[in-house]
């Protein structure tokens, strides 16, 4: 007689739930506290049912569905999933703020653990959330404060749009969700919530507050190119990255050949797709598997959307990012196609899709035939004003807010109004820019940057103010007005840009370190341009695809492989000369401080040049034993050993590279494009 244990009929109650796989739905169709799941928890309803299945709504008599009744009673649950507005993009303003702990920013935090709370207002307080793009609304999700004393019983919602709603809230403090969803989406560039009623009158506020716009499956993206750990037999024609991103999901061979992205056998190997210097938010991913064999190879596939590629360490690739969906473990059939989809609603933001296979450690090949990313383009930018602009801001505000950019990117800022109550001194009301590294990007500033009007920034006075460009992804503004004199206050426009500063400061120590690595002379470059300096300067777009931490490995082998310049190490340095002082020139005009040896002192340029004058030696006679100007060992060494004497090399070197002409420096066109693009 077979015994079955009761942990046996609890599996089965739970793959019957569907608990087993982590949805918290019954398949009874039934949902709320009075239908519980096996751990407890009421039931809920698959976000993505619909008309013939139970629906995506709970309603308060228990039933799944999807009608008003369901979806828009009093007491209904909607659990039908949108795309969380990102918090970047929430620019907020409130009627007051208790203090800079209890600011606005705090109910846009996504943390359960900070208030926003108004300075003793109840009925009348408000607080907006502005985009820096059209959003549609199709929901809100808003938890009250802890202290029912200081909880909103009644809101109303007004949008740029001219819609209006009004909306009862839970008195349950912070232990329970309200979830407002809008009869209809509305298309808007704020939404503004006013307390209309309490429940008690203290310092009326919110713990959190999330917007959802309608969720909307992305179109196709478009990569603008694809690298992977290997390319097997070297053959990139039939095996080359690029090969999953032709658009070609037929037959593995075709009128060109074999196309597949195929690696050589490895631990972890790794397809990347780039979508350039635009990130994108990415939803969902399709993986072609080959068709003609070897399908089964394909097991163990994440996906990880990340801003850098990966870099080689001692330990093997090294991939940072954020996993999308879940892993498929395989193996995968001949021709099979892959899905992997975040949680609905989710995006993650991204320059590359990774494709990454574990395969349990055992190596294998990654061969695949396409890849596809479906999302949509990330914000990129928008505009953040003082309180009430263009109308007068309030007395006796001291908050800061915060713009936050994707890592690896800067910002550029741009003032399209500015009109703050004017003092000598900035005394009285003013507003400050910091760097999220903690440097001023702005002095405590004042005034009217109309035609006729004067600024004060710091202790300097004009009539306008700068561009204004971050050194990190972050910026901090900080706006403080004392009891009297109200304004029209500023309005900012800010966009993500590239770092082109650390491009530029990495290209030029590559260079750099490429001087000592290929023995140049110390004498500056004079006569013609030669084939290989225009080829090297060409080939200064290549780096953009390099590893930062690799790059001065990734430009040796550009040079290495270079056909004008194999056996011409007069040309080589001729051309590394040259394209130094252009960068040298760049960096001083375009970057933050003309020193750019700042840091090195007596005893580390001491160092550096035993360090630097070793290499060399070592270089010239590696060079002498093969005849030519070859990369060992410098191609192995020179970065790692000088990495702490990049930015002292130019001191070193007895000759320093002369600064180019302005004819030169406007001749240099990718950096003039990327940097002044009005040139």
């Amino acid at each position: 007689m077979l015994h079955l244990s009761s942990s046996f009929f609890y599996l089965l109650l739970l793959a019957w739930t569907g608990r087993i796989y982590g949805n918290p739905w019954l398949p009874s169709g039934r949902c709320g506290s009075g239908h519980l799941l096996p751990d407890g928890r009421p039931g809920q309803c698959d976000p993505n049912a619909w008309a013939n299945e139970a629906g995506p709504c709970c309603s308060n008599q228990g039933w799944c569905g999807n009608t008003h009744a369901h979806c828009n009673c009093a007491g209904c649950i909607d659990y039908k999933n949108g795309n969380k507005v990102n918090l970047a993009e929430i620019t907020c303003t409130a009627s007051s703020d208790y203090s800079a702990q209890f600011s606005c920013e705090k109910a846009f935090d996504n943390d359960e653990g900070s208030d926003w709370a108004s300075r003793g207002e109840g009925v009348g307080a408000w607080i907006q959330a502005t985009f820096p793009r059209p959003v549609k609304i199709a929901k809100l999700k808003i938890l009250q404060r802890r202290n029912p004393s200081e909880a909103n019983k009644q809101i109303s919602l007004t949008t740029s749009s001219g819609w209006s709603h009004t909306a009862m809230l839970l008195e349950k403090g912070d232990t329970q969700w309200n979830i407002i969803t809008l009869p209809e989406p509305v298309t808007t560039n704020w939404v503004k919530i006013t307390v209309n009623d309490v429940y008690g009158t203290i310092n009326n506020g919110f713990k959190e507050i999330k917007i959802y716009e309608e969720q909307q499956e992305g179109g196709q993206l478009d990569p603008v190119g694809a690298s992977q750990s290997s390319t097997y037999s070297n053959n990139y024609d039939a095996f080359g990255a690029a090969n999953c991103i032709d658009g070609e999901t037929g037959a593995d061979s075709g009128p060109r050949g074999l196309r597949l992205c195929h690696t050589n056998s490895e631990r972890f190997p790794w397809l990347a797709i780039d979508f350039g210097s635009q990130s994108v938010n990415v939803q969902r991913v399709e993986i072609f598997n080959r068709l003609g064999c070897c399908g089964d190879r394909t097991r163990g596939v994440h996906v990880i959307i990340t801003e850098k590629l990966p870099i080689m360490s001692d330990s093997g690739w090294q991939i940072t990012g954020s996993v999308l969906g879940t892993t498929f473990n395989g193996p995968a059939a001949n021709g099979q196609r892959i899905t992997i989809s975040g949680n609905p609603g989710q995006e993650i933001s991204g320059r590359y899709v990774i494709v990454r296979m574990s395969n349990g450690g055992t190596p294998r090949h990654l061969n695949l035939k396409e890849v596809r990313a479906f999302g949509r383009l990330a914000s990129t930018g928008g505009v953040l004003t003082s309180p009430n602009h263009p109308g007068n801001y309030p007395n006796s505000i001291d908050k800061t807010e915060t713009l936050q950019v994707l890592e690896g990117r800067v910002m550029s800022l741009e003032f399209s109004a500015f009109y703050i109550e004017y003092d000598s001194w900035c005394r009285h009301d003013h507003l400050t820019i910091v760097d999220g590294d903690g440097t001023t990007l702005m002095e405590q500033s004042c005034g009217n940057m109309n035609q006729d009007g004067h600024v004060v920034i710091g202790d300097k006075h004009g009539s306008s103010l700068p561009v204004i460009r971050s050194r990190s992804n972050i910026v901090k503004f900080h706006f403080k007005t004392d009891h009297s004199v109200q304004r029209s206050g500023w309005s900012v426009k800010w966009a993500q840009v590239d770092d082109e500063c650390a491009e530029l400061e990495n290209m030029h120590h590559a260079f750099a370190l490429a001087r000592v690595a290929f023995y140049c002379s110390v004498e500056p470059s004079t006569g013609r341009e030669t084939e290989c300096e225009k080829r090297l300067l060409h080939k200064i777009f290549d780096l953009r695809s390099c590893p930062s931490a690799s790059i001065k490995h990734c430009f040796f082998q550009l040079i290495a492989e270079e056909p004008a310049c194999i056996n011409k190490p007069e040309e080589i340095c001729h051309a590394i000369d040259r394209i130094t002082n252009h960068l040298i020139a760049q960096r001083q005009t375009h970057c933050n401080g003309p020193d750019l040896r700042s840091g090195c002192s007596f005893i580390r340029v001491l160092s550096c040049s035993a360090s630097i004058w070793g290499m060399r030696a070592a270089c010239l006679a590696a060079n002498a034993e093969d005849g030519e100007a070859l990369l060992a060992p410098c191609l192995a060494f020179v970065a790692t050993t000088l990495g702490d004497c990049e930015e002292c090399i130019d001191e070193v070197l007895p000759a320093k590279p002369t600064k180019p002409s302005q004819s030169q420096i406007d001749g240099f066109p990718y950096w003039n494009r990327r940097i002044n693009p009005q040139k």
